[in-house]
């Protein structure tokens, strides 16, 4: 969470992200005291601040809050145990005593390195450590492709990222980007969801998200919106002209037949502006620039940004967040009320190190009831902000409900069974 015009926390925030795995598809909130005035094009105010913040959260339902300040969870309603700072998630590499939080890309690297990238291959890889030519662009480079922290402390990852891979450096412009976009290279920031599979509940079109490259709260509608749909490419307006042409040729490339539709149906791309641009620009930028000569419905424009933070209304079909799983099993177990326990393995990634930081990955448990008895509820509401009673229990482990799941989460002191302090295999014990 973190304030849209703050440059420098934004910045973090991105080069944190590439450093923890799976954290490409970790939301970034905006905060604010008054909806500002940019919120909506035309000005309009149907939502307080209050009620987008919230908003924001019920969408994602996050585990964990991370403020880029302090005290701006303060009033939200969040359980004050599970807010942490920017500073609590990477460990410092001169800091022994301090754990961080979240399961740091630097083992995925060594994973990588040893099953994969030691040895010669016939076809040579094509990741790419991208750095922008021009210190203003680089939290746009680092929201597109990854960025690293430069602190002393902390270098420690890109230095990894270096090592393990022997990426080809680019550095960014605008001629490098249409390159880059045309070439499907593999960013720091794609490496850091490796062995995650992704499951896309969005089918939406491919979006070209024009934006200014150096308004933070362009990169944070962006990165958010990323989060949901599979086909979106960020277009600076500072190197509209130079990406005129990629642009056309994906407009032309997108427009095509829907599979198996016999009706004509085609698909085609989307333009969409972000709300720092003013409506007089988009018009003039458009017609100049974006729009190709093609039959009709190829061009396809969006001048105002998805509410994202508003529920979906239930006549509509609206996108949801996309499921992230690194391993999945099933258990038949045998329930019964005399003694009302099941037991199965949890699931935890191999390659993590024995000993981590605090909170390294999540169990979400699904419960299915074939007995037709009505014995076990698998149906809960949801309750992941604070939640004051859980049906089940785990030992001293709390659980959240959330709309994919139960996830078990730990109370202070608790050892850390499902979420990785120690590394399992563990068996888990549930009760009612």
């Amino acid at each position: 969470m973190v304030k849209p015009s703050d440059k420098k926390r934004v910045l973090e925030i991105l080069k944190i992200n590439t450093c923890l795995w799976g954290g490409k598809f970790n939301p970034i909130i905006p905060f604010f005291r008054q909806v500002p005035s940019w919120w909506d094009r035309h000005g309009h105010r149907f939502d307080t601040s209050k009620q987008i913040i919230n908003g924001y959260l019920d969408r994602y339902e996050p585990d964990f809050l991370v403020e880029a300040e302090k005290e701006l969870a303060v009033g939200l309603g969040f359980n004050s145990k599970r807010v942490l700072q920017l500073s609590d998630l990477l460990k410092r590499a001169d800091d022994r005593s301090s754990k961080g939080n979240g399961l740091s890309t630097f083992d995925l690297y060594k994973e990588l390195y040893l099953k994969e990238f030691q040895f010669e291959r016939r076809h040579k890889h094509n990741i790419t450590s991208v750095t922008a030519e021009d210190p203003i662009f680089e939290s746009f480079c680092a929201c597109v492709f990854g960025g690293f922290p430069k602190q002393k402390n902390l270098n420690y990852l890109g230095r990894a990222f270096k090592d393990a891979f022997d990426p080809t450096e680019v550095t960014l412009n605008g001629g490098t980007l249409a390159r880059l976009y045309g070439t499907g290279l593999t960013s720091a920031l794609d490496i850091g969801q490796a062995k995650i599979e992704v499951d896309y509940h969005d089918h939406s079109d491919a979006t070209l998200f024009v934006l200014n490259a150096q308004e933070p709260r362009d990169l944070i509608d962006f990165w958010n919106l990323r989060t949901f749909q599979r086909e979106i490419i960020a277009v600076p307006i500072q190197w509209i002209d130079e990406l005129s042409d990629y642009c056309k040729n994906a407009i032309k490339k997108a427009y095509r037949p829907m599979p198996g539709n016999p009706n004509g149906v085609m698909l085609n791309a989307k333009v969409m502006f972000s709300r720092s641009i003013p409506q007089a620009d988009i018009e003039r930028l458009y017609q100049k620039i974006l729009v190709v000569n093609a039959p009709p419905g190829t061009n396809s424009r969006q001048d105002w940004y998805p509410a994202i933070w508003r529920p979906t209304p239930s006549f509509h079909v609206g996108s949801s967040r996309p499921i992230l799983t690194a391993a999945e099993k099933t258990f038949d177990v045998q329930y019964s009320e005399d003694t009302p326990v099941i037991r199965f393995d949890s699931l935890y990634p191999e390659f993590a190190e024995k000993y981590g930081n605090a909170n390294r990955w999540a169990n979400i448990v699904k419960l299915r009831n074939w007995s037709f008895e009505n014995q076990i509820a698998t149906v809960l509401p949801t309750e992941y902000k604070d939640p004051k009673f859980s049906p089940f229990r785990l030992g001293s482990v709390s659980v959240i409900s959330k709309y994919d799941g139960v996830i078990f989460k730990l109370t202070d002191g608790a050892q850390d069974i499902v979420k990785g302090g120690l590394k399992p295999p563990f068996t888990t014990c549930l009760w009612w």
